[in-house]
């Protein structure tokens, strides 16, 4: 899945099969869910964003269209397999400063990309972006014996930049 610009009168209606890739969701589901089935449990977290919540001021919105199309595929799902022991959730990262993050800053200078992540962390409500171990965490719960209740679920890792008014602290 890639996330270049997607204003909806400029996609190219064939590169959008490539952004709304649910065809890996859907396909990773219809491998494992028999095997979990037959086993009687088993536990799958899928990939969404924070976009699918909010409009985070960039025109991604296939990308964003994808991703709240998971979260929706992952909360029917779940509910479909709970009574067969299976648990389907997603974690929802919020801004994580990874290479894609950065790049969002589109510039080739450091000082450019230094200043977008500046006026990013201002809006994050403590101060400073996440990063994958904090996305990681939330998975590493999920799969856990501590989440053995929680299923059809869309956990966000956020740091609250979902709830916050976008102002900064």
């Amino acid at each position: 899945m890639h996330t270049l610009p997607s204003i909806i009168t400029e996609v190219a209606l064939r590169g959008i099969d490539r952004t709304y890739h649910l065809h890996s969701v859907f396909r990773l589901c219809h491998e494992v869910l028999p095997v979990m089935e037959r086993q009687g449990s088993g536990v799958v977290i899928n990939n969404a964003s924070i976009t699918a919540m909010r409009y985070i001021g960039k025109p991604h919105i296939a990308y964003a269209s994808a991703k709240a199309a998971v979260i929706q595929f992952t909360k029917a799902a779940g509910c479909m397999y709970a009574s067969k022991g299976i648990r389907l959730n997603a974690v929802v990262p919020g801004l994580m400063f990874t290479p894609l993050v950065e790049n969002l800053g589109a510039s080739d200078k450091e000082e450019d990309r230094e200043v977008f992540r500046k006026i990013t962390e201002h809006n994050v409500p403590m101060g400073a972006m996440g990063e994958s171990i904090d996305v990681a965490n939330a998975a590493v719960f999920l799969c856990s014996n501590a989440a053995k209740y929680i299923t059809a679920h869309a956990l966000v890792v956020d740091d609250g930049i979902t709830a916050a008014t976008g102002t900064g602290s």
